[in-house]
């Protein structure tokens, strides 16, 4: 239903775009929804359920590399800072990638950690409600 809202809109035109663009190179996708528990208040029951915070989705080509990553923030409130991608198994190589806009570059390792250009490690903040698209260069 949130998808149906007029102001969903331009989150369903980035995905498109980024489907779009990957079309030729994609070869296989691995989808991963992160999880994380909420707190409680004392009062109330120490059991809750994960709450679903980030889905991630890697493209990648025949020979494995990836091709891009779609980080969307599914919750309302909250920005999610991302350091790493989930990967099942260990990246053929390093990729640089940068956001669609270009206003971003960064370096995702084997391992799926989120790098700058020099190494170190980058923060991808992604809003409430909206998505990062990453296509490598």
């Amino acid at each position: 239903e949130d998808f149906q809202d007029k102001s969903s809109g331009d989150l369903i035109r980035q995905a498109v775009n980024f489907r779009a663009k990957l079309a030729s190179k994609a070869a296989s996708s691995e989808v991963c929804l992160r999880s994380i528990s909420s707190t409680k208040k004392a009062d109330e029951s120490s059991e809750q359920k994960p709450k679903p915070m980030l889905l991630t989705v890697t493209v990648s080509n025949k020979e494995g590399h990836v091709e891009g990553v779609c980080l969307l923030n599914v919750t309302k409130t909250s920005e999610i800072t991302v350091h790493d991608v989930p990967v099942r198994k260990a990246l053929p190589g390093k990729t640089a990638l940068t956001s669609m806009d270009n206003s971003l570059e960064c370096v995702l390792t084997e391992t799926g950690s989120v790098v700058a250009a020099d190494g170190k490690p980058q923060d991808l903040k992604v809003a409430p409600w909206d998505a990062l698209f990453l296509i490598s260069r």
